[in-house]
């Protein structure tokens, strides 16, 4: 199976618009989760966008996900763009569905200076219970932090000395299950 990291297009009305789809959308999302479909979603805390996470056995099968949520066939989501994990470490286990808001978390990307080593120090923060999960995206890594600060995510993942601090980019992230 294969780990995509899905960057839904939001409509400007985004708010407003997918109220009535809301309970539908995330209903389907936890179905897909407990199919081993998904392995976390959530919208970032300060912009129009989310960050979702899907498995499939092939990139045709998460588009076809993605195309059949509500938020989608509604005009929620207006476009999508995907990206394959070549390396992907996984959650030990599903989050607790948070719909409320409250579980805020920091997705940190950015150029690993050794991928080797990163993979082993990404399965060692996740054995700290400092990420939930991660992955390499090409030549990029993205790593889904616990903490909801910032400086905190950059610093755990610096500190083995295999990332930049100013070639990282963080954001706060609703991570809604």
């Amino acid at each position: 199976m294969m780990v995509f990291h899905a960057i839904p297009e939001l409509a400007p009305d985004y708010a407003e618009r997918r109220k009535p789809f809301r309970e539908a959308h995330l209903s389907r999302l936890l179905e897909l989760r407990a199919r081993g479909n998904v392995v976390a979603v959530g919208p970032r805390a300060k912009e129009s966008r989310a960050d979702m996470f899907y498995r499939g056995s092939s990139q045709d099968e998460v588009e076809r996900l993605i195309t059949e949520d509500a938020y989608y066939r509604e005009k929620v989501w207006v476009g999508y763009e995907l990206r394959p994990f070549t390396q992907f470490v996984e959650p030990w286990e599903p989050a607790e569905p948070k719909p409320d808001g409250s579980r805020i978390a920091t997705l940190v990307e950015g150029p690993s200076k050794d991928p080797d080593l990163s993979g082993l120090v990404m399965v060692e923060l996740r054995g700290r219970g400092r990420m939930t999960f991660g992955g390499f995206l090409g030549t990029r890594t993205l790593l889904a932090m616990v903490t909801p600060d910032r400086a905190t995510a950059l610093d755990w993942a610096t500190e083995s000395s295999l990332w930049t601090p100013e070639e990282l980019v963080a954001w706060e992230w609703i991570f809604v299950l």
